[in-house]
């Protein structure tokens, strides 16, 4: 979402690409976002931040304050024009949280193109 392309691109194919090759990052971003990037896109789940050190402590997101987030305290940096919320519901309240199921296809499979799944992320 950063580059507004995908991190690998590889004439090997979606499947390979990030198992064997390294994502371009564009001269125009950041130092800390590439360093963040580079932290997120981690080969070794081990290593890979989020596994391996928090997230919300990286220097990319020294600006946000966390608190005032959560408790939905803060004006959001951009506002969408949004016609109707009809099709929409009310999730005031609700916590984000991530089973087993959003990794699973239509058919009920996990999804072919992921190889791994982090043991800590399964129910």
């Amino acid at each position: 979402m950063a580059t507004y392309t995908f991190p690998f691109t590889s004439p090997m194919g979606k499947q390979l690409s990030p198992l064997t090759d390294e994502p371009f990052y564009p001269s125009w971003l950041s130092d800390e976002l590439v360093d963040l990037l580079q932290a997120l896109l981690e080969k070794d789940h081990h290593l890979r931040l989020g596994k391996n050190g928090k997230i919300r402590e990286h220097p990319f997101f020294r600006c946000i304050d966390w608190v005032k987030l959560e408790n939905r305290q803060l004006t959001p940096p951009f506002q969408l024009a949004v016609r109707s919320v009809k099709n929409f519901r009310d999730s005031e309240g609700e916590s984000p949280f991530f089973s087993r199921k959003i990794f699973l296809n239509k058919r009920n499979r996990v999804l072919e193109e992921f190889s791994f799944l982090d043991p800590d992320l399964q129910e």
